[in-house]
């Protein structure tokens, strides 16, 4: 079966979704910048942009998490893929 692909050899509907994905991932951290923003003007101190790094720091993190554990997936279905059987 041939798979029409977009640019770099992603689907259209791939890049629909990743297009969304990160439409709603930035507009939610600009959300919480804006947040901490105004907390921080409120605040005496300047602990509130404290939390924001480590806010953005976890999330960095958990996307190194995610691509790492994408790539072992993908490398353990082509390991299981081109298993040879001898009997």
């Amino acid at each position: 079966m041939l798979f029409r692909s977009g640019p770099w050899g992603i689907s259209y509907g791939n890049w629909g979704k990743l297009i969304g994905f990160f439409a709603v991932f930035y507009t939610l951290m600009g959300l919480i910048l804006f947040g901490t923003i105004k907390w921080n003007e409120n605040s005496p101190k300047f602990e509130c942009q404290y939390v924001f790094l480590a806010m953005m720091g976890a999330c960095i993190l958990g996307i190194m998490a995610a691509a790492t554990a994408g790539q072992y997936d993908k490398t353990n279905q082509q390991r299981t893929q081109s298993k040879t059987v001898i009997f």
